[in-house]
């Protein structure tokens, strides 16, 4: 496996590729305390954020120990309302002190860091609709964004729209398809209009346990509950360590993500 990093100078980031970013830790208001209204509030404020976002910019999201974290390389990033602490030691966020030390074990599904055992489970499809705290309530996990160019987000819009109408016209009716279309529709009409803007996204949970064992336990429960959500999910095998590199704050480098447009109600 190749570590992705370069060096770390105060906090700044640089990768192997010679890409430069930052990790932040967001300091926000305790959300469980707020009211329906104080928290519908927040939402709109925040959907109204994602859109400043710039589309030559890479946003990397963390939820880690109860805390929220960004990489960046938007140099611009504290426009945004919410206080950000710049985290001198970005490695500590996945890695203790002790694991430069010792050598990462990558086996088939899973990785052994030290004395725990970690495992990457990818969520490839949400649902059309997500109550707040959503991934929050299912575990830690890592987000990438990449605000999707206007005009190629509408070409990809218009062919999933195309591809739905089409399944939505067989002898047999299917239902889903007609659902799909309707969004999609809906969705095209709000970019074409700048009412919306369409990111590109993957994202991962991080699993982890002190043995093997307590690993599949706790995968066994999250395949389970994402079931249960309409959260499609898988556990990545076939090149792992590349993934893992992926999630290391400063490694820049986008992968072939999906196109994703949140509806929080």
């Amino acid at each position: 496996m190749i570590f992705p990093l370069f060096s770390i100078d105060q906090g700044k980031i640089t990768s192997i590729k010679g890409e430069m970013s930052y990790l932040y830790k967001i300091i926000h208001m305790d959300l469980s305390q707020l009211s329906i209204a104080d928290l519908e509030s927040f939402y709109f404020d925040l959907h109204q954020e994602l859109k400043t976002l710039k589309e030559e910019c890479f946003y990397k999201f963390y939820y880690l120990n109860d805390s929220l974290y960004l990489n960046t390389n938007d140099t611009n990033i504290e426009r945004l309302s919410h206080k950000l602490e710049i985290v001198e030691n970005p490695l500590t966020l996945l890695f203790s002190e002790f694991d430069h030390f010792r050598d990462i074990d990558v086996h088939d599904d899973y990785i052994i860091i030290g004395h725990r055992f970690v495992r990457l489970i990818n969520f490839y499809e949400l649902p059309s609709s997500i109550p707040p705290r959503f991934l929050e309530s299912l575990g830690e996990s890592v987000i990438c964004l990449k605000k999707y160019n206007s005009e190629k987000a509408k070409k990809k819009l218009n062919l999933k729209r195309k591809i739905h109408f089409s399944l939505s016209q067989d002898l047999l009716r299917n239902i889903e398809s007609e659902k799909a279309l309707s969004q999609n529709e809906n969705l095209l009409e709000d970019v074409m209009s700048s009412d919306e803007v369409v990111f590109s996204m993957e994202g991962w949970f991080i699993v982890s346990g002190e043995s093997l064992g307590e690993l599949n336990s706790k995968c066994q429960n999250l395949y389970e509950r994402a079931k249960l959500c309409d959260l499609k999910v898988i556990s990545e095998g076939r090149g792992l360590a590349h993934f893992f590199t992926h999630i290391i704050p400063g490694d820049l480098t986008p992968e072939n993500w999906t196109i994703q447009n949140l509806t929080f109600c």
